[in-house]
């Protein structure tokens, strides 16, 4: 593959309601039976906890939402100039 060529990067989504399946509220509470069946698993050798798709994702968004997004000093420095020439530093 050709790393300076075309790309055809493609995914794959489906999204299911699961009510049209059974009870949402049956669903709901399976789906937390088995997050907590997961989190009271050992972890393998090496590890502390165990982790569900998105776990990860999800305490990485509140402890942005509480302590911010953190920025390198050198994209900061870029946005500062960018917002100066724009006239609205003082947004930042």
């Amino acid at each position: 593959m050709d790393p300076q060529g075309r790309h055809n990067d493609g995914a794959f989504m489906m999204a299911f309601d699961p009510g049209a399946f059974r009870p949402v509220a049956q669903f709901k509470a399976d789906v937390t039976a088995f997050a907590k069946y997961l989190k009271a698993t050992k972890p393998a050798e090496g590890f502390t906890e165990v982790l569900y798709p998105g776990e990860i994702e999800w305490r990485t968004e509140q402890k942005r939402r509480k302590e911010g997004i953190p920025i390198d000093d050198d994209t900061w420095g870029k946005l500062e100039v960018l917002a100066r020439s724009a006239g609205v530093e003082h947004l930042l």
